[in-house]
Formats: structure tokens, sequence, C-alpha cells
């Protein structure tokens, strides 16, 4: 019979269910925590770091909508501080922080 962790242990799992978003990566009491990749039912594709289930950290992010890409820092599923952000339909690319 498998045992439950304690709450500082991380798990690694892959969560994969018809109609919900796709995640694959580390786990803390029930939220992403640490490194992942998750796609959204919208198709929006984000790989990197997670804190108490939000983006947080640094990660990239592939717009599907657009196509446009973001690669920087996150804090709270939002785009903060240094990053670049690089527009699929012109190739123009804006950086900063």
């Amino acid at each position: 019979m498998p045992t439950k962790p304690s709450r500082s242990h991380k798990w690694h799992t892959t969560i994969d269910s018809l109609g919900r978003d796709y995640y694959q990566g580390q786990i803390f009491s029930d939220k992403h925590q640490g490194e992942g990749h998750l796609v959204t039912t919208s198709g929006d594709e984000y790989i990197g770091n997670f804190y108490l289930g939000k983006r947080e950290g640094h990660g990239m992010m592939v717009y599907a909508a657009d196509g446009n890409i973001y690669e920087g820092e996150w804090l709270q599923d939002q785009h903060h501080g240094q990053g670049k952000l690089t527009k699929a339909a012109t190739g123009n690319v804006f950086e900063g922080g």
C-alpha cells in the first residue's frame, strides 16, 4: 500500500486527462511546484518554474492564439521583471524589464 509523502516531499507526475490541461513535472501539496511543462486546453505551452500552482521564476510561454513567445521572469502567472517577447507575425523582438 503506497504511503503519502511528507509535506516537504515533491512528487514528479504527469497529469493528462481529456478536456483538462496537460502537466508534467513536480507537484507539492497538489499544486504545480518546481520545474514543469504545462499545455493548457487553449493550446498555450509553458516550460519553466512554478510556485504554489502558478508560473513563477524563469520560464518560456508559447501563446497558441498568435504564436508569440515570451521567455523570462514570471511572478504569480504574469510576466514580471526581465524578459523577451518575440512576435510571431513580424519577428520583432522586445526585451526589457
